[in-house]
């Protein structure tokens, strides 16, 4: 494992933002949330390498929310 962390192992609870509420605990170790840190420093370089229709089409993002305009005819990238 590449990354710091010196955090203990305490769970990551979801809140309800209005009532409050506690909604869920996921169990977390400071190994996991190395290895989750470590799995986003390797995977960044090849999103960043991605057009953004790319990157929006895996996000499930249409052109039209975007508001971008469709390529022109011999428009070069």
């Amino acid at each position: 494992m590449d990354a710091h962390v010196t955090a203990q192992s305490s769970p990551i609870t979801t809140v309800n933002p209005y009532t409050g509420e506690r909604v869920r605990e996921f169990p977390l170790s400071a190994e996991d949330v190395g290895r989750a840190i470590d799995a986003a420093h390797r995977g960044f370089p090849n999103w960043r390498a991605r057009s953004t229709a790319d990157r929006a089409a895996e996000c499930g993002v249409s052109r039209r929310r975007r508001r971008v305009p469709p390529p022109r005819p011999g428009w070069i990238r």
